[in-house]
């Protein structure tokens, strides 16, 4: 998955980068950043568990940031969903939830695949993306095993806490739509 963002970062091209607009972002206690690259259009920071390393990983997070990117959240989503899944033909997608950050979309989505190319291993990841207004930015946690259902609510709730920030304050959510996870596409009863 990390190997399918860096490819999907790679679409988007160059671009300006201005100081106004930051993500706000918090790496938790037990992480250590092993990995950072700039282009021109990209920033790029990698963190694993203490004592691991990018080969050798159990919980990655990814933190991509694409200054002066024109596309979307969900575009971005489409284009990391296609290249994963050429890197592993049964990839899994869960159709993201879409939030409104003032006048800008917000994603989150899972993404699997049981044995990820070239490595053979597999990957489950949450990611988060965030329309700026200057860009675009992607957080994503990843496991190489499938993770307990708490962990996932945990980091999902960890990820939401994920915002921009400029001069003027820190984005609020504004608006939830939630994903459609029914089997029949039907709204959900209670």
């Amino acid at each position: 998955m990390r190997r399918a963002i860096a490819a999907a970062l790679l679409v988007l091209g160059p671009s300006v980068v201005s100081a106004e607009e930051v993500l706000r972002f918090f790496p938790p206690a037990g992480v250590e950043g092993v990995h950072a690259s700039a282009t021109p259009g990209l920033r790029l920071v990698e963190y694993v568990t203490e004592g691991q390393n990018l080969a050798f990983w159990s919980q990655a997070i990814t933190v991509a940031e694409m200054p002066g990117s024109k596309v979307s959240a969900m575009e971005f989503v489409d284009i990391l969903s296609a290249d994963m899944t050429l890197a592993c033909p049964a990839a899994f997608r869960m159709d993201p939830e879409v939030t409104m950050m003032e006048d800008r979309s917000v994603t989150m989505s899972i993404h699997a695949c049981q044995n990820l190319e070239p490595t053979g291993r597999s990957e489950v990841a949450i990611l988060r993306v965030l329309e700026g207004k200057e860009g675009l930015y992607a957080v994503q946690i990843a496991w190489s095993e499938s993770p307990p259902r708490d962990d996932l609510l945990n980091w999902s709730a960890w990820l939401r806490d994920v915002t921009l920030c400029d001069e003027t304050g820190c984005a609020e959510i504004t608006e939830v739509t939630a994903p459609d996870i029914s089997p029949d596409g039907a709204a959900p009863t209670e």
